[in-house]
């Protein structure tokens, strides 16, 4: 009887742990997958926030350098109240 009682016993713990091995493990994948994700997009933004990379975007898009710089001022403002 209590040979019985303890392979029963032996039986329901090798199954709960299984389970608690299976659910360990797809976490664990689930973070490496994660940890991969993240990697590329780091590498990705820096990448596209490369200086270079903005600088060939706005030539692509015909966008110049400033000819004329205006600087304000308080003592002259763009608009005024009558």
């Amino acid at each position: 009887m209590l040979g019985g009682v303890l392979m029963l016993i032996n039986v329901l713990v090798t199954a709960f742990l299984s389970a608690k091995s299976t659910a360990y493990l797809n976490i664990e994948s689930e973070i490496k997958a994660i940890n991969d994700r993240n990697r590329e997009i780091s590498e990705n933004l820096i990448s596209e926030t490369a200086l270079v990379n903005i600088q060939m975007r706005a030539e692509g898009l015909k966008m110049a350098k400033p000819h004329d710089i205006i600087y304000l001022s308080k003592k002259s403002p763009i608009a005024k109240l009558p």
